[in-house]
């Protein structure tokens, strides 16, 4: 029974480890298809993060990509500048400004440091459609 027990308590206690602080929402969704061009991409998180790279894409739909794209770069869409710095302290919701985008299918690649030090990324899409 005690073994029982402390198995249960180390699973517990490594599924929580685990979690880090993973994204809990965003702004667009993911997937989302908008009448209105976003004025800003928002990031919210489980706990407090740093975040310490955010990147747009226009995803060009005519191009297709190969196999050495995929493992080497994106080579599928074209680069929006951001703002040249990003928030350096460490905060639960991260809002990042947009320039003037059009339609079209956009492409938003994110990476953060969480409070217990590990690195997490992850990417969300989102379509703005044509007037």
């Amino acid at each position: 029974m005690l073994k029982q027990f402390l198995i249960t308590i180390l699973f517990i206690s490594s599924t929580t480890a685990l979690a880090h602080s993973p994204l809990v929402y965003s702004s667009p969704k993911n997937g989302a298809i908008l009448k209105n061009t976003p004025s800003k991409v928002i990031l919210g998180f489980k706990s407090d993060v740093i975040l310490t790279k955010i990147e747009l894409l226009k995803i060009d739909s005519s191009k297709t990509e190969t196999m050495l794209q995929t493992l080497f770069g994106n080579n599928k869409g074209t680069e929006i500048i951001l703002e040249p710095e990003l928030p350096r302290e460490a905060a639960k919701e991260h809002m990042i400004k947009l320039p003037e985008i059009h339609f079209g299918d956009y492409h938003v690649d994110w990476r953060a440091l969480s409070g217990d030090g590990h690195v997490m990324k992850g990417n969300l899409q989102f379509t703005i459609s044509a007037p």
